[in-house]
């Protein structure tokens, strides 16, 4: 029975089977049962007669077995998921969000009433949107010919459009009306209000065969040509009244109150509080709704109102959205009915969400979103990212690129301080334009060593004085002052008050016969041009020079000093006369200062410098300074009303490694060729690498007939080996197999250089194909005609920069490949392997790999299909050539084992990993001959910002051997806490007693793109509720959302049944048995058989 009540069921023997079997039965047990009690009294008879009616019954109950129900109907309300983000953008407070956003938002959360807020032009907006949308239909229903059979099939859907439409014609009623002090807008809304009275006219006509208004999707059409303009213009003036409301309301006003709270709120404190008191109560009316955070495995979100939330990490909405379409709802027998995200809508991590928000829909879920914040670029200062090559060798120049954005600030100087490990190295001054900006740092004095560097913005105090070139400096001269050290006039009481005399110098070469005085030259130096410089002092007797980076002249530091004395324009009699390389940019006005102490005899002072050009200026002449007094500052800049959206955007940190262990290189060639000679040559200019080479044809002339070293652990003394021309003949299997390990387990670099007689034909096949970057081809001969190299094409300018980026610009860099002298000879018929790296490509005749590179094992290998890189230096000299090569040999040498002693080398991985991430040290310890010493001994241990070891932080670590890699051993390194953390290499072996190698790492969180951009996405979101089937809105239209979102939730009904079984079990059996147990009692009683 579908009912809902109680009934009784026969669940047992179809009762049509049992009572015609029953009837039956019991007339054939009457007849029998006759003639046996024919003799007994009624009254026996009678028992009788009951007692196996009564067996009878019961039996029929068993068979037929009786069942009590009880049937229900169940109303099972849809599951909604309520998805807040929880990242750290979300900690925005959006401070400086304009006027008409503001009061969306704070009235949203019900801190301003709505009344207090003239909002016509905003709903006159939001209709229009609406309007225009619903338009066509409208148009297409009243255009459908008013006959009989048509209004037949389009009855129920004409009727239902007639009813928005006069909904909708209401509503511009009013807001016509409220528009009255704006002709133009009411005039736009009327003639929209006389589309629909229109519309509603021909949807009306009742009569067959009622005309059709031609004119009236013409009319509709052109009037929408303005309607985009009229949007715009009416959010525009809803703009500027609440702008011009905000700065109206006085400061006890509700209004002004009602900000002043909506200011202390961040977004996700805004959207928390706008799940918990608009969009839930509008949706557990109608679903069970769970409020969760936009995370893995979607955990619970507390909306108790004293909870404070704590916004962090990056945002990833295809991890939290995909979670729910494969787990939610959990431990619930609801259906899904739809999901609302809350979000600021800025994705900074993981992979494209609209998969997940389909598969949510494919479930059944709406996918409704939120945006929560500032749609504008923030008033922020940002630093992106700090970015440089992560090893250098001692002596490079460290080249750093800080990525900036300054928005909102207009003419406010920002300085960009750069620190390494803590200390300021470089300041300058910049002005941000509202978009990003790049900034490039030099340094030329890195010590060896893991260093980190830091990039922060901050605010200058005082804007930049402006200053004209050209004047000298000033000169001021304390007189009557004994003693010959700069300390003797800093301490004077009078110093740096009014001097005994002052006047401008037009050059910063002066001499002065008098005796015990003491003189302050200061002003403004201008550099010509950006670029490092060297600043040199001369003087007799102490002098010191002092600049200033920034635009506090209280702010110097010394550069160059005098001790005692020197002679005149004698510039190099101490170290300290020379200063360290500044970077200094063009136009800007330094504050520099030279102090100077005579004591006894006449006494000078010049100050002088290098220009990037390297051109030598001592002294600096007139045109390069100006007087202090010539600079006019500016006044300061009140910066107290002018807070950040975010502070911990301020600042971005890279970590480089400067190597300082020698380098050993073999190269190894047929003939000494053009190629190999200009990279022997631009190896020896530098003092640290050793070069080996070998020529096949000059060692047969000495009767030498070996080319590469005949051990494994000769091989592996070196760190490059250049393998030219050869053939396989020439390098034996044994040789090869030795180089593939080199490479494999050594973690050394191999460079191979193609040419006529054999490279790379000649290995198609052994140890060293295994490692070639490249496979030849049956046409792998030499190619004559000239080549054009250039960037591959595949690979718009990210993963080969490490090698082949020149020029910073990237598009300049793309074009500069092309314009090099065209290489004459090249080996066709070769295809790079897969995985492997495509540095640049040939186009000519016959196009092909012209550069290669790959990684194979712990070590690194590069492939050349032409030996006439050399002609690069043709049209540029060198700078191509040896910047191309230099930055392949940093490449390949990153992880190689490297020692200040060949008798202990080690290597790590990796420089800087995450905390979840392992990093991976060999190392090896070896006699001077290259035999193997012993196992190494290594010791991890955590270590301060001074470098000092953490207590209790040392460890052993368990170092075990590579296989088929004589006397190197290896060990993983992780699960590591954050910070910076050293390994100390040593050998127990005697003849190692001192020896020992430092690698040190960092560990810490990447830098994400969370806290860099700052303003809110609404399209994006947007896009996920298209693709979810429903739509996205601000906080003003959550409340609308909601209500839409709940109107089209239907309950599940479900039927439930309980039954309870009346004769059934062992109960009835045991009636049954008693029953007839009694029943053979008293027939026993009566004298029956």
């Amino acid at each position: 029975m579908n009912q809902d009540g109680w009934n009784i069921v026969l669940v047992g023997i179809p009762w049509w089977v049992v009572l015609p079997a029953a009837f039956a039965c019991g007339s054939l047990l009457l007849v029998l049962q006759r003639h046996e009690i024919a003799h007994l009294s009624p009254r026996r008879k009678a028992s009788l007669r009951a007692l196996r009616l009564i067996s009878v019954s019961a039996v029929l109950l068993l068979l037929l077995e009786p069942t009590l129900t009880h049937d229900r109907s169940l109303s099972q309300k849809p599951a909604i998921a309520v998805v807040v983000d929880t990242s750290g953008s979300m900690a925005a407070t959006d401070a400086h969000m304009a006027a008409i956003h503001r009061l969306d938002e704070a009235t949203a959360l019900g801190l301003i009433e709505p009344n207090l807020r003239p909002d016509v032009m905003r709903r006159a907006a939001d209709a229009l949107v609406e309007i225009r949308a619903e338009m066509p239909t409208m148009i297409a229903a009243a255009s459908v010919p008013n006959t009989a059979r048509a209004r037949a099939s389009a009855s129920a859907a004409r009727g239902r459009i007639a009813s928005a439409c006069a909904t909708r014609a209401r509503m511009l009623r009013d807001l016509v009306g409220g528009l009255a002090g704006h002709p133009e807008f009411a005039q736009h809304m009327g003639a929209h209000l006389a589309i629909l009275d229109r519309v509603a006219a021909a949807l009306s006509a009742d009569a067959p065969g009622s005309p059709v208004d031609p004119a009236l999707a013409s009319d509709a059409a052109a009037l929408g040509e303005g309607a985009g303009a009229i949007h715009d213009r009416l959010l525009d003036a809803q703009a500027a009244a609440d702008a011009a409301l905000v700065s109206g309301a006085d400061a006890a006003s509700p209004i002004a109150q009602g900000l002043e709270r909506f200011s202390r709120l961040s977004r996700c404190e805004r959207a928390i509080r706008l799940v918990r008191d608009t969009i839930v109560p509008e949706l557990e009316k109608v679903a069970e709704v769970s409020v969760v955070a936009l995370a893995d495995r979607a955990p619970r979100l507390d909306l108790d109102p004293a909870h404070r939330p704590n916004p962090g990490g990056t945002t990833d909405f295809s991890q939290g959205l995909s979670y729910l379409a494969r787990e939610w709802p959990q431990g619930s027998t609801a259906h899904i009915g739809g999901v609302v995200l809350v979000s600021d809508g800025r994705q900074t991590a993981g992979s494209d969400a609209i998969p997940a928000v389909r598969a949510l829909a494919a479930r059944g879920a709406r996918v409704a979103t939120i945006c929560v914040g500032d749609p504008d670029v923030p008033r922020d200062a940002v630093v992106a990212e700090l970015s440089g090559s992560p090893e250098v060798f001692k002596g490079e120049i460290v080249r750093l690129d800080a990525r900036v954005r300054i928005s909102g600030y207009g003419q406010t100087d920002w300085d960009l301080v750069l620190s390494c490990d803590g200390m300021e190295v470089d300041r300058r001054t910049i002005r941000g334009t509202g978009t990003w900006q790049s900034e490039r740092f030099e340094n030329g004095d890195a010590v060896a060593g893991l260093h980190t560097w830091e990039a922060r913005l901050e605010r200058s105090s005082v804007s930049a004085s402006l200053v004209r070139a050209g004047g000298g400096l000033n000169r001021e001269v304390w007189s009557g002052i004994a003693g010959a050290s700069i300390q003797d006039l800093l301490i004077q009481p009078g110093f740096d008050q009014r001097p005994t005399e002052s006047a401008i110098v037009e050059s910063v070469d002066v001499q002065d016969n008098r005796e015990n005085y003491g003189e302050r030259l200061r002003g403004y130096v201008i550099p010509p041009a950006s670029g490092w410089y060297t600043f040199w002092i001369s003087g007799d007797d102490a002098c010191e020079l002092r600049l200033a980076l920034g635009s506090d002249q209280l702010e110097t530091r010394v550069l160059a000093s005098v001790p005692e004395y020197t002679d005149t324009k004698i510039w190099d009699r101490f170290e300290s006369q020379r200063s360290k390389p500044v970077f200094l940019q063009a136009g800007k006005a330094y504050y520099i200062e030279a102090l100077h102490k005579q004591g006894l005899g006449a006494g000078h002072v010049a100050v002088g410098w290098q220009l990037p050009d390297n051109k030598l200026e001592r002294p600096i002449p007139a045109i390069r300074l100006a007087p202090a007094e010539r600079a006019v500052p500016a006044q300061p800049v009140d910066i107290a009303d002018q807070p950040e959206a975010s502070m911990a955007n301020n600042v971005a940190r890279c970590s480089i490694a400067v190597i300082d262990d020698p380098l050993k290189v073999l190269v190894v060639d047929a003939t000494p060729r053009w190629e190999s000679r200009y990279l022997v040559g631009l190896f020896e200019r530098d003092r640290r690498v050793d070069v080996d080479r070998r020529y096949r044809s000059v060692r047969l002339a000495r009767a030498e007939h070996v080319l590469l070293p005949q051990t494994q652990g000769a091989i592996d003394l070196y760190d490059v080996i250049v393998i030219g021309d050869l053939t396989a003949t020439e390098i034996t299997t044994e040789d090869q197999t030795r180089l593939e390990r080199f490479v494999s387990n050594r973690g050394g670099f191999l460079v191979c250089i193609s040419g006529p007689r054999g490279m790379p034909a000649s290995f198609g096949l052994g140890a060293l194909a295994s490692v070639l970057p490249v496979r030849t081809g049956t046409a792998a001969t030499a190619a004559q005609g000239p080549v054009t190299v250039a960037l591959p094409t595949s690979d718009a300018g990210g993963s080969h920069d490490a090698i082949t980026t020149v020029l910073d610009d990237p598009a300049l860099n793309r074009r500069l490949w092309p314009a090099l002298p065209p290489l004459q000879w090249s080996i066709p018929g070769v295809t790079a392997k897969p995985g492997a790296l495509v540095l640049l490509e040939g186009h000519g005749a016959l196009p092909g790999p012209i550069a290669v590179a790959n990684r194979s094992g712990a070590g690194r290998v590069l492939w050349m299909g032409s030996d006439e890189t050399w002609r690069w230096r043709d049209k540029l000299g060198d700078r191509v050539h040896q910047t191309f090569w230099l930055q392949a040999v940093r490449w390949g040498v990153g992880s190689r084992l490297r020692g200040q002693d060949v008798r202990l080398q080690a290597a790590i991985d990796r420089i800087l990993i995450e905390p979840d991430e392992s990093v991976e040290l060999r190392a090896r310890a070896r006699h001077g001959d290259g035999s193997e010493a012993s196992v190494p001994r290594a010791t991890l241990s955590a270590i301060d910002d001074r470098g000092t070891v953490v207590a209790m932080s040392e460890q052993q670590l368990a170092l075990q051997p590579v296989i088929d890699a004589e006397g190197i051993y290896h060990a993983s390194i992780g699960s590591l806490t954050e910070g910076r953390w050293r390994i100390v290499i040593t050998s127990d072996h005697p003849q190692h007693h001192g020896l020992s190698e430092i690698r040190e790492l960092i560990v810490r969180q990447r830098g994400s793109r969370e806290g860099i951009e700052l303003a809110s996405d609404p399209a994006h979101l947007a896009h996920l509720a298209a693709a979810g089937g429903f739509r996205s809105g601000g906080m003003d239209q959550a409340r609308a959302i909601a209500r839409d979102l709940a109107r089209g939730l239907r309950p599940t009904l479900t039927s439930k049944r309980s039954t309870w079984s009346l004769w059934n079990g062992y109960g009835a059996l045991v009636v049954i048995t008693a029953l007839l147990a009694c029943e053979w009692l008293w027939r026993k009683r009566l004298g029956l058989p």
